[in-house]
């Protein structure tokens, strides 16, 4: 519901629409899932890579 809430514009807008955290293995496809999601949503994905945090 915060997801249609903020599409519709009810929301503050510096805030995100959604904050997702895609964890697993090596070459399962997170990367790729995370652009359709980005893409099917209609919104820019920012991408963070926490390798270096590992």
């Amino acid at each position: 519901s915060a997801i249609k809430l903020a599409r519709a514009g009810l929301r503050e807008p510096d805030k995100p629409i959604g904050s997702y955290l895609f964890s697993g293995p090596t070459g399962v496809g997170k990367t790729e899932a995370a652009r359709q999601l980005s893409h099917t949503m209609g919104i820019e994905l920012t991408r963070f890579d926490m390798s270096e945090y590992m």
